[in-house]
């Protein structure tokens, strides 16, 4: 079963100089983990909320993914974390 797992951030986080390293570092790791299958960052402009979309092949693959990005060296975290996660069940795509 494919699964979603959706990352709300409420709140603009504040900005490193580095971010774009460490962003990609995130985009590295995620995309190398097994049963990843998509990825999407969506900013909301006039409030600077954010969610953050992945797509993966399993719940254990989301849930091996978490793992990773919350293990990865602490020079490559942005120190940001979501105000909620939620896990959605993918019906279709189109």
């Amino acid at each position: 079963m494919t699964v979603a797992r959706v990352a709300v951030f409420d709140h603009a986080p504040v900005r490193q100089s580095d971010d774009e390293r460490r962003v990609a570092s995130l985009r590295e790791l995620v995309r190398a983990q097994p049963g990843f299958v998509a990825g999407y960052h969506l900013l909301e402009e006039e409030t600077g909320r954010m969610l953050s979309v992945t797509i993966w092949e399993s719940d254990a693959a989301m849930k091996a993914g978490d793992r990773a990005v919350m293990n990865r060296p602490a020079h490559d975290q942005r120190g940001i974390r979501p105000d909620r996660i939620e896990r959605w069940t993918v019906e279709e795509t189109f």
